[in-house]
């Protein structure tokens, strides 16, 4: 890539970078990617490179649908924040429900691959869901996958239910900041 002077480099990201979600061994490796693409991001630049770290949404892989989708109980049932309430882990199963499909990230991937001005996502997380919406992408079918920070989405799962039909009036249009999002995730509070 670097004699040719072009190329993307896409890592696959999640929430889970961010903010603790299922183990320790995976948010390590999803900070791991999202901090590789950034570096990687800085020092490919200058040669048209671009790095990138992509964070899909709640995928419905084989792994979830055995472990979450299909579980019975709560046994061996994944969790998320371990401090969350139990309504927490009721929420995961129901966005995983709702989930996206494997070949959603990769319908983003090959629209990113011929996007004209792909170098100005480089050294950034792009949230899978906006990038698609941005440029018309759906899911195989084709259902417009929610971003996290869309107002409505985050109210379905984690507002309670007497304002939960509040939350679904807010147009899609609205999205949490990004840096709110970031200081309620952070760890330095």
């Amino acid at each position: 890539m670097v004699p040719r002077k072009k190329g993307l480099i896409v890592n696959i990201s999640s929430l889970g970078g961010q903010s603790y979600l299922f183990n320790v061994a995976y948010g390590i490796g999803k900070s791991a990617v999202d901090r590789m693409a950034i570096d990687c991001g800085v020092e490919l630049k200058k040669h048209n490179v671009a790095c990138l770290s992509l964070m899909l949404g709640a995928v419905r892989t084989e792994i979830t649908t055995n472990l979450i989708l299909n579980s019975k109980s709560d046994k061996g049932k994944i969790k998320s924040d371990p401090n969350q309430s139990q309504a927490s882990d009721k929420s995961v199963k129901e966005i995983f429900r709702e989930g996206e499909s494997v070949e959603f990230g990769g319908k983003i991937i090959a629209a990113m691959a011929t996007d004209a001005s792909i170098m100005k996502y480089t050294s950034k997380i792009v949230i899978g869901a906006e990038y698609a919406s941005r440029n018309n992408i759906v899911d195989i079918d084709q259902r417009r996958i929610a971003s996290h920070r869309e107002f409505g989405q985050m109210g379905k799962y984690f507002v309670p239910k007497p304002l939960k039909s509040l939350a679904s009036l807010v147009p899609s249009t609205f999205k949490v900041p990004q840096f709110i999002i970031d200081i309620a995730l952070s760890k330095y509070k």
